[in-house]
Formats: structure tokens, sequence, C-alpha cells
């Protein structure tokens, strides 16, 4: 027998599924998949269980297709739009989700989630459950009493009989009746005309019943009573629709109900696929450890033996183990390597004392020729920063063949991380071993090599065990879909590029930048007294809160807008760019932050960023970091200082050549995104422009404004040269009429006078745009490819900001996969020369999106002029010339 306190929780996931369609954010997987109904479901789901702990779970759904309610009364939900199409595959989603957590669900053809449920309810208090329904679904209520509750988890309210009358004013039993009298627009249930919500509760609970209300109709005057009277059949039929049914054709089966651990492999799996990290996090992994073969090398002859089975390997995966982060300052402490999945090996170099370890110069020297031989295939996660650590401690490593999160960056570029954490429960479903669980976190972090090397040991093996395994699923992957050429002749070839990039570094005047930030400093002191006299106080020009009360409280300006989190009147750019036409402080603020900007994110940082060992900075630069396949710098980023102004031309002249008697060298592709485009479009005004070497803008200009080429002004030039990128990033007349300062219809009318005289252009980004909501995704020119799930979704503006995505990434994808194959070309010709015997010393040192910067030798620098325009303009064939602006000078600025 079953004990009376056990508890069965039956899901309404028909309500459950909408409620968290619309209280989530429209996200998507990186492959484009709609996902915010499932993570709010699973959200609420897991919460249910962690604050219930119900002993049987059990969730119902509506079918696909009408129901024999529809056969009752044709007009059944006929107002009800259809389910939005992002909402449909995220139901198979969830069921599929409730399946790994092994809870049972009921899906009846023809028949409403609500009347299996009432079904299930009266088979389950039967048996002596206590019974909790999950809905906010005011239908259900009339299920309660006895053993029967109704959970709404959105309210967090639980309610028995007693709270159904208290919330409702009414019986359960007296629900339907409810219901008949007053109708539901939802379901379409007409009701009788006139009769609410609050007019039908005071009717049944002064008549006790709809018949009785019905009985009495008589005695209602007015109109009320009126319509009581004509609509009664009405009233009687929309009552029997609310009624539940309790004779579906299912049966409970409590066995397969109770409540038991998920199927973690299936979960994990399900929510890796998804990106669903924090939900991941809250899964219990299956133990794999136990049955890994993990062996520390810590003798003579274990290291011989070894060593032997190391060369015989035309493949293995290894990794570093180190003491810091940065690899120009970290010390190996340890290598770890793979070559089967399951077995690795960790040869310990460092650790606490009383440890045994290897010597280190030892195996550093038995590694060399195996490391350093491009012969053998290396495979791991992030080689880069391995590239770097082993370069520090003399050995260079080649033949990179593999790395796991550039694989992963291919196959979903527009995901978030890509650390091998997270790329484990994707696509293998393990957890691995935590870094936390070796060194701690935040004040209580370790350093690696203070942890026993027994602990270092399983964590070593592990990574480079599980970057074997990625290897061996990614690497079919990648070939299955179609991205093995780009990853093998492009992403990884770049990643010995971007290494010898960062090594290398570039030099920084740091006196001269730290000039500069005297003179920032008293531009912005006098910008301060400046603010201070036009808003006729002091405050605090740093704060937002102290800004917003002097220009909407004491100047009273009209806000342009609020802030989306707080509500609060706004002080951001956008809002200070419209203030600023009516009044100076707004400008002002903004010449304020301006100037701070500049010197704390570059002036003041850059010197801090130099290294005391070289004197140079040594920018990381990222590989899987941006959707479009551009790179990115970090540490510090180096790729967004500003080169209009007078301040950030300033800045490019303290980056400087750092050996006497060299020069740099910049090479800025022209105009390439245009270029893509008239590649793309095959339009024949852009095609002819480009072709005759004409000023494309002015070119575009004379047939946007009817003019001759040569009376093109400044301003119409301006104009064009507006809307060409526009085009590319998909403005709108809004955005267009913004940047101009000109109303909405005169930009309209521009875009429009373009499209017009380049129709192979508009016919070219609604091709992009259709392609993209068709298969999902837009691809470059080299197949690169990013998934654009926003084109699908219900919101129009999310629609169009899709739309905006998929023609951008299309032409600065392509722009990146044409710098990223010169990059690789320039590199091994560089590489060859140096190789060769050829005195060559010059060197790549930073790529600025369409630019690439080099160091060289005075004596060399022409030579790597021609080199470099040449690999550049030849990297790849397009319909149209590509063209290359070179300087040289002594710093980066007379470079440019």
């Amino acid at each position: 027998l079953l004990h009376m306190a056990e508890k069965l929780y039956l899901i309404d996931g028909h309500a459950q599924v909408h409620r968290a369609y619309h209280a989530y954010p429209k996200l998507a997987s990186p492959s484009g998949e709609p996902t915010g109904a499932v993570f709010g479901f699973a959200k609420m789901f897991m919460a249910l269980l962690d604050k219930h702990s119900p002993e049987y779970v059990v969730a119902v759904f509506d079918p696909v297709g009408p129901t024999e309610r529809k056969s009752r009364y044709a007009e059944y939900k006929a107002t009800r739009k259809p389910m939005p199409e992002d909402l449909r595959p995220q139901v198979e989603r969830i069921i599929e989700l409730c399946a790994a957590y092994n809870i049972p669900t009921f899906r009846v053809e023809g028949v409403e989630a609500d009347d299996v449920i009432a079904t299930l309810v009266k088979q389950a208090a039967g048996q002596g459950l206590d019974v909790t329904v999950v809905s906010g679904d005011k239908d259900l209520l009339q299920l309660v009493g006895g053993r029967v509750r109704v959970y709404d988890p959105q309210k967090d309210l639980l309610l028995d009989a007693a709270g159904v009358e208290r919330e409702k004013g009414l019986k359960p039993s007296q629900i339907p009746d409810w219901i008949g009298l007053m109708g539901d627009a939802s379901d379409n249930i007409p009701g009788v005309p006139g009769i609410g919500e609050k007019g039908a509760r005071e009717l049944i609970a002064r008549y006790g019943s709809l018949e009785a209300v019905l009985e009495h109709a008589g005695e209602i005057k007015g109109k009320r009573g009126e319509n009581l009277r004509a609509f009664a059949e009405a009233a009687r039929a929309s009552r029997d629709l609310a009624v539940l049914r309790t004779d579906v054709d299912v049966k409970l089966d409590l066995a397969a109900a109770r409540r038991r651990p998920p199927d973690s492999k299936r979960l994990m799996a399900i929510l890796s696929e998804l990106r669903m990290q924090n939900l991941l996090k809250t899964v219990s992994a299956p133990v794999e450890e136990s049955n890994a073969d993990y062996v520390t090398v810590a003798g003579a002859s274990e290291w011989a033996g070894f060593l032997r089975a190391l060369r015989k390997q035309p493949r293995f995966a290894v990794d570093t183990e180190t003491d810091g982060l940065r690899p120009r300052d970290a010390d190996i402490i340890g290598l770890s390597f793979s070559w089967k999945a399951g077995q690795a090996y960790y040869i310990p170099l460092k650790g606490p004392e009383r440890t045994r370890l290897l010597n280190r110069s030892a195996v550093l020297e038995g590694l060399r020729p195996i490391l350093e031989d491009p012969r053998i295939s290396k495979v791991g996660q992030n080689l880069k920063f391995d590239m770097l650590v082993l370069r520090r401690a003399g050995v260079e490593l080649k033949g990179a063949e593999f790395d796991t999160m550039v694989a992963s960056y291919l196959l979903n570029p527009g995901a978030k991380g890509h650390n091998i954490d997270v790329l484990a429960m994707e696509y293998l479903q393990y957890r691995k071993f935590r870094t936390e669980e070796v060194i701690g976190s935040g004040r209580n972090r370790t350093t690696m090599d203070l942890v026993p090397v027994e602990t270092v040991a399983r964590y070593a093996c592990e990574d480079a065990d599980i970057a074997w395994r990625l290897y061996e699923v990614l690497s079919d992957r990648i070939e299955k879909e179609g991205l093995g050429r780009l990853f093998r002749e492009i992403e990884m070839p770049l990643v010995e590029v971007l290494a010898d990039m960062e090594w290398t570094g570039v030099a920084v005047d740091a006196e001269a930048l730290r000039k500069m930030s005297a003179e920032l400093g008293g531009m912005m002191a006098e910008l301060e007294e400046e603010i201070y006299r036009v808003a006729g106080e002091r405050f605090n020009v740093n704060s937002p809160q102290q800004l917003r009360e002097i220009l909407y409280e004491k100047l009273r300006l009209e806000p342009p807008k609020k802030t989306r989190k707080t509500k609060a009147l706004s002080t951001d750019a956008e809002a200070l760019e419209e203030l600023s036409a009516i009044h100076p402080l707004p400008k002002l603020i903004l010449e304020y932050r301006s100037l701070a900007k500049l010197k704390g994110t570059y002036v003041d940082a850059l010197p801090g960023a130099i290294h005391p060992a070289t004197g140079r900075i040594h920018a990381s630069f990222n590989q899987t970091q941006t959707a479009t396949g551009r790179l990115s710098s970090s540490d510090p980023n180096i790729q967004n200082i500003p080169v209009k102004s007078d301040l950030g031309r300033g800045i490019r002249a303290a980056f400087r050549a750092g050996e006497p008697g060299w020069r740099i060298l910049s090479a800025d592709y022209s105009q390439i995104e245009l270029r893509m485009l008239a590649h793309y479009s095959g339009d024949e005004a852009l095609l002819k422009a480009f072709a005759e070497g004409e000023d494309i803008h002015a070119s575009v200009a004379a047939r946007l404004f009817n003019v001759p080429l040569s009376r093109v002004t400044r301003q119409q030039r301006a104009r064009a040269k507006a809307v060409n990128f526009g085009i590319i990033y998909g403005q709108t007349a809004f955005g267009l009429a913004k940047e101009l300062n000109i109303s909405n219809s005169e930009a309209q009318r521009i875009i429009d006078a373009y499209f017009a005289g380049h129709p192979k252009v508009a016919e070219c980004l609604r091709g992009i745009i259709a392609s993209a909501l068709d298969s999902g995704r837009v691809e470059t020119i080299l197949g690169r490819r990013r998934f654009v799930p926003e084109l699908k979704s219900p919101d129009h503006a999310t629609r169009k900001l899709g739309e905006r995505l998929a023609v951008n990434t299309v032409f600065q994808g392509s722009a990146a996969d044409l710098i990223k194959k010169a990059m690789v070309a320039i590199h091994a010709d560089l590489r060859d020369r140096r190789k060769n015997g050829g005195p060559w010393r010059s060197r790549m040192i930073m790529q600025i999106h369409d630019e690439l910067v080099f160091e060289a030798p005075a004596e060399e620098a022409e030579e790597l002029k021609d080199l470099v325009k040449d690999r550049m303009e030849k990297a790849m064939e397009l319909r149209v010339p590509l063209a290359v602006d070179v300087g040289v000078g002594r710093t980066w600025l007379e470079a440019k």
C-alpha cells in the first residue's frame, strides 16, 4: 500500500510551455534552434522538483491537431492564433527533455491536455495519492478538492478547495458554471453576452449554480436578465465545454512516474547541444575517470618507456600545465599526452617539496625532436597557448594539426565560449574535473605548482584525454559539414601566425603616452570647469544620477528615452546626442567622456601593458570570439584605437619600430567590404568603378544625385559614403537620417535612389536574406558560416536585426576570410625566406581588421612593401581588383 503522504505532481505542459515562451527572451542555440521556451520550462521544472520533492511526476501536453471539443463546437478556439512557428519545435524539445529526466509524458491524439490531467487526477486520487496539478489555468481549478490541489509556479500559489474559494469566490465545482456564464475569450467559449467575470461570480454566489441562475432568470432585471433568458442554451453549452472529462483512455503507471535520477548522458547531450550552460551545471555527470588509465611518469625507466611510445605516434594530443595564464610569464610545471581515448600520461616538472619530479632540461630535450617535428601531428585545446609557453621554455611546437577550440568555433561561431569543459559536455556528455577543485578560486586560489602532483596529474591527463576524444568527434564533424578546407588551410595555419605575432609584440613609446596623459588630464580639467559653468553648479561628471538631476530636474530638458533595465531617464551617448541639439551641456559631457575613454582605455593603460622583460606590448589576438570570423584583441585591446581624431592619431604615433634603424609598415585593404559587395552582386556600376580605379564614393554620388563625376561635391560624396557603408550594415532610413542629420524622408529618398541605380545590389541583399531564412544561416566567400535565428523571430525588430546580421556577416566575414588568407601566405613567405638562409628579419606584429602591420629593418622595407602588397592583392580572385594601401614610417602613424 502507498504511504498517505506520497505526492504526485501533474504538470500542465501546455500552460507551462506558453508561459515560458512569453516570459523568457527569444533565445537560440548556436545552430539557430529556438530555445527560450525550453530554457524557461526547464528552469520551472527543476525549481519545482527542488522545492516540492514529489515522489511521482507526470507531464501532459496538448496533441497536434483538433480535439473532440472542436467537433462539439466548431468555433472552439477559432479566434486563437496558431502556435508561433518558433515554439512548435521547442515543444518537441521539451518532451525530449522530460524523457531525459525520466518523467513520463502524455499526449493523446484528439484530446486536450486538461482532459488527460482530469482523468489522471481521478485515477491517482483513487489510489490514495496527494495530487498537485501544476498550472495557472483556471479551468483546472474544478479538479480541486479532497487530496487534489492546484499549484501556480509563476505566482508560487498552492490552492486547495478553501484557497479556490478565497481566490475566486467560488467552490471548485462551480468553476464550469462560472465559465458557462462569462465565457472564455481565449478558448472562444461564448457564455452570455454582457456578463463578465465579476457578474458571473456574483450570480453563482447568489444562486449556487448555472441551472439555478437560469431558473431565476425571470427575476433578474434589465439587459442581464434578458440575455440570460435569450442565451440560456448557449450558457449550458459553454458550461459543458468547460467541464473536464475523466474518462480518457489513459492509465497512470506509478512505477514509470516514480521520480528517479535523470539519464545524465542524455540530459547533458540535450543541454550541451542547446548550450544551456547554467542548467548543465546542475546535472550530476556520470563518473568516468575511474575507467580512465591515467599514468604519472615519475621515474627514469617510466620516462624512457613513455618516450619510446611517444616516438611511435603519428599524432597525439598535448597539453601544458603552467603556473600562470599569461604565456609570456608562465612556467611549465608539467605536460600531458594522449593518443587513445581513456589513456593519458603526465610528465611532472615542478611541484611541492619532496615530490618525485623529472629533470626539466632532460624532459624538454627528449621531447624537442618530437614536438618540433612538423611531420608529427599535434592535437590540443587552444594550441596557441601551448606554443607560446613551450617557446618560452625553448621549444618550438610544430605540426599543429587540430585545435579543438578552433574546430568548435567554426562549427558554432555564435556560441559564447569554446573552453574544454563546455566542449566535453556538448560533444562527449562528460563533466570534467573542474579547475577550482584543483587550485581553488578567488582569494583562495593557489598556484598549480603547489598542488600535489597526483591531483595535477588527474586534471592534466584528463585535459589531454578529452582533447583527443574531441578530436575524434570534431574532425569528422568538420569534414561532414563542409568546413574542412577552411579549417585546414586558413584557421589552423593562422594559429601559428597569431602565436608569432603575440610572441613578437609591438613597441610603444611609454614616455610619449605619459605626456599625452598629462595633456588629456589638463583638457579634461578645463572641460570640467566649462561643464560646471554651463550647468550652474559643481557636480560629479561621472555620476549618471547627478547628471540626470542636472539635465532633467534643474535644466528641465525633455528626456528622449529611459534605460531598459531601471527605466530611469537615460544619460547614455544616444540620449546626450539628441539633447545636444537643444542645450550645450550634453555635448560637453560627450566630449568629456570621449577624452576620459581615450585616457583610461589607451593612454594610461598601454604603458602598464608593456612587458618588463621585452619592453613591448604582447596583446592576445583572439581567433574564436566574433561571429563574423574577424579577429579580436585583448590584454590590451589594440584594435579599437580611433583613427579619425587627432588624439587617436596621437596614440598611434606612440606605436613605433622597436629596433634602431627599423621601420613600421602598414598595409590596409582599400574599401574591401564594398569590393565584396561588388563581387557578390555583380552590379555593373560598382564593377566598372572599381575596375577603372574611380573613387567609389564619388562614383556612387554621381548616380545618386545625377551629376557628372567631376561635379560631385564633398557633401554629396559624404552622403554617398554613408549609404555605401550603410548598405553593408543594413542601415535603415532612420539610421541614415540620424548620421547625416537629415529628415527620414530625405534619407529614404537617398536609399531608394541608390537601389534604383544599383538594382543588382538590391537583388543580392534580398537573395542573402532569403537564403538565410531558408537555411537558417549565411556563408562567407570561403564557406565560413553563421547561424541567424533572429530571422525567424515573431518579433519584427528582432527579424530586422537578423536581416542586418545576415547581410553584414557575408561582407564583413568574407573580408575576414580574405585578410586571414593573406596573413597565412605572408607568414609562410617570411618564414621560408628566413629558413632558406636569407637575412630577412621582417615580421608581422599586428592585425587591425583590414590592416596588417609589420616591423622591418629599413633596408628590407621596400622589398617587404612589394611582397605584402602582392600577396594581399592576390590572396583571392574577385570580380573586382583588390587594392592595398601600403605605407612605411618610424611610427604606426607615419606608416598610415
